[in-house]
């Protein structure tokens, strides 16, 4: 297995490749703005195929080249979970600039396993940035990538209810604390790094 990530766009989001070495199958993970020409490069450098867009959610700068993705690479499926889909199919204009809207093909609603190739990523429901924010989890190699629910040494902007947050982040709490945390902004952590995740409400409500 293979975890690549690029830093882009005016907010600095993570876009993630990880790809099965055995299958050559690859899947990228919230593609940024103008990480096109990046996820064509490493594909081309590692022969690998697009098989799959996994969205942690819908907020403009995580899937701003889903469309100019999908259309180089028509059979590659989007996922986003139910709550999110609105977010991609009619998409808001934030800092001058709006994703083109797409049509998910995969509609999530949590306790999925996505099989990339040999690879199986586990979705976890994890909503409090959105009503549909999920983070993905690969038990091989234990990594977690998990959008904009935990970065390291915080969590991300609640929208909504406090209480949806505080159960999302406990349930990352149960992972192996020496998980590999790769956000959506910022440097890498562990689970087991982030000590607030067992009582967040006590160092953030």
């Amino acid at each position: 297995m293979i975890v690549l990530k690029h830093v882009c766009g005016l907010l600095e989001t993570n876009t993630i490749l990880v790809g099965c070495e055995e299958t050559k199958k690859a899947a990228v993970v919230d593609p940024g703005f103008k990480s096109i020409s990046w996820i064509l490069k490493q594909l081309n450098i590692s022969n690998f195929e697009l098989d799959s867009i996994l969205l942690t959610h819908g907020h403009f700068d995580h899937i701003m080249d889903v469309f100019a993705i999908k259309k180089e690479f028509p059979d590659a499926k989007v996922s986003i979970h139910k709550e999110d889909r609105k977010l991609l199919e009619e998409p808001e204009s934030t800092f001058f600039l709006k994703p083109k809207a797409v049509i998910p093909d995969v509609l999530l609603c949590g306790g999925e396993t996505i099989s990339l190739g040999k690879v199986q990523i586990q979705v976890i429901y994890t909503p409090g940035h959105t009503l549909g924010s999920v983070c993905y989890y690969i038990p091989e190699g234990k990594i977690l990538f998990s959008g904009d629910t935990l970065f390291q040494g915080t969590i991300g902007r609640i929208n909504g209810s406090e209480e949806m947050m505080w159960d999302s982040l406990r349930k990352l709490s149960d992972l192996p604390k020496d998980t590999r945390v790769i956000p959506g902004h910022g440097d890498e952590t562990t689970i087991g790094e982030e000590k607030f995740l067992s009582n967040p409400q006590k160092f953030f409500s």
